[in-house]
């Protein structure tokens, strides 16, 4: 979509300042930002992969340290993961946008919020990108800190009406890794038909939708098992004409998310 921006009073960010403000908001189960978790893991499994190998330590010293290790990196991997979901939602969402332009070309170009349902995002390079769909030099800004006359609030209006359901897994790559995210729930509604075949739409955002409905009326289970069972049972009553999740599939899918959400309620001043 080609649009011309003028600057944000606030001037434009970059994707890696959109990212660290995502890190910074995004809640741990342990009630800091994932922001702090990864700063900690980091800090922590530096100092602890160096004793390793200086210390004279038995096997079974080694392997607990280093399974130690293993479960706190997986952990900072699994906030990464959680905010980059969040972050790309939200762009679905038309909450931040990004402006970029294509391989070899020098005309800025307003990413459709409906593209970061599929696009793979590179922190570091300030880069998107999936098959022959591109972007460099990204220019973000949270569209709360643009005017309501910038011309980006119409463009997402625009956008918001003319987007396709699209089904596809959002992943991200920071540094040189690459974190994969649950499905963000594109605009509009997604074919009911069946789920996650060949060729076919996924429904899981349906099953997300539900779950986050449960968070804001603060009715989780107090188990994801048992939270799980109880979104399969709703998937099979509010949806019946379409194959439902099994309960240990939603588990899996939302165990992240789960264990946020119950830090969050947790910090609710109770009423």
């Amino acid at each position: 979509m080609s649009i011309q921006f003028e600057e944000p009073i606030l001037g434009w960010r970059t994707l890696k300042d959109i990212y660290a403000c995502y890190l910074a908001q995004t809640p741990s189960e342990e009630g800091t930002s994932a922001a702090e978790v990864i700063q900690r893991v980091e800090k922590s499994t530096r100092v602890r992969e160096v004793a390793v190998q200086v210390l004279t330590l038995s096997p079974e010293q080694a392997a607990e340290a280093l399974a130690s290790i293993k479960e706190d990196k997986d952990q900072a991997k699994r906030m990464r993961a959680i905010s980059i979901h969040i972050m790309t939602r939200d762009a679905a969402a038309g909450v931040w946008f990004a402006i970029g332009r294509a391989p070899k070309s020098g005309k800025y170009e307003f990413i459709h919020p409906s593209d970061w349902n599929f696009l793979l995002l590179n922190i570091e390079k300030g880069a998107v990108g999936r098959d022959s769909l591109r972007f460099e030099d990204l220019r973000c800004a949270f569209t709360r800190d643009v005017p309501e006359s910038h011309p980006i609030h119409a463009a997402i209006r625009i956008a918001q009406k003319d987007s396709l359901p699209v089904a596809s897994v959002v992943s991200a790559s920071a540094g040189a890794k690459e974190i994969v995210s649950p499905p963000a729930a594109p605009f509009g509604a997604q074919n009911d038909s069946n789920h996650d075949g060949p060729g076919r739409p996924s429904t899981f955002h349906l099953v997300e939708r539900e779950f986050e409905q449960r968070v804001k009326r603060g009715v989780l289970e107090p188990s994801l098992s048992k939270e799980a069972q109880v979104l399969s049972a709703w998937f099979k009553t509010a949806h019946h004409n379409v194959r439902a999740y099994q309960p240990k599939t939603i588990a899996n899918r939302l165990r992240a998310r789960y264990r946020a959400a119950t830090v969050t309620l947790k910090k609710r001043p109770k009423l």
